[in-house]
């Protein structure tokens, strides 16, 4: 006689068994990009991400990064789609990596904080002077780690405009890292401003 839990095992184990045997739908199609995706050990590449998607490689990693394509919604591959994003500068992406920013960074806490972040990077490397707007005010977020994140990705846009929102930041902010982030990013930014004077 099998118990409740014997037959929750035994449902678990047929379930399992059955899953072994077969691979999801999705997979055949869209095995390639997913395990490309899924890589740990490496950066994605524009010419192996066009040899995947060809030129729909832009329109794909949006909406694998928004979490519009049903068959890829593992939050690793759709931190890896907006990772991606960085590679395809266009009006598109940036408006689509402001909009995640904006989504994402409103509900910042668990995986929309790692989304609010890596759209944040990419953003930076689309539009380094567009996007000062977009991630100045981050650097109010309740997240000390989306805080963190926005100085870094201020940094990374190489914008003397992040200069202002970074330097007023810095005498309010209460966390040692996000004060080091942001002294990080015055720091290089003010170095590349003489650089070219």
């Amino acid at each position: 006689m099998l118990t409740t839990a014997g037959v929750g095992c035994a449902l678990l184990v047929g379930l399992w068994q059955a899953g072994a045997d077969s691979a999801p739908a999705w997979r055949a199609a869209d095995e390639p990009l997913a395990d490309f995706l899924s890589g740990i050990d490496f950066v994605p590449n524009r010419p192996a991400l066009d040899g995947l998607m060809g030129e729909t490689a832009p329109a794909e990693l949006i909406a694998i990064a928004r979490g519009r394509n049903a068959s890829m919604m593992e939050s690793g591959l759709r931190l890896r789609a907006y990772r991606a994003l960085a590679l395809y500068p266009s009006t598109e992406t940036e408006a689509a990596l402001r909009a995640a920013v904006v989504e994402h960074g409103a509900l910042a806490g668990g995986i929309d904080t790692l989304y609010a972040r890596a759209a944040m990077e990419s953003l930076a490397h689309v539009a380094p002077d567009g996007s000062v707007a977009t991630l100045a005010p981050m650097l109010a977020h309740p997240s000390q780690d989306v805080r963190a994140g926005a100085a870094l990705a201020l940094r990374e846009t190489g914008s003397p405009s992040a200069i202002p929102a970074l330097r007023a930041r810095l005498p309010e902010e209460p966390v040692l890292q996000v004060r080091l982030a942001i002294a990080d990013a015055l720091n290089e930014l003010n170095e590349a401003t003489e650089g070219t004077n």
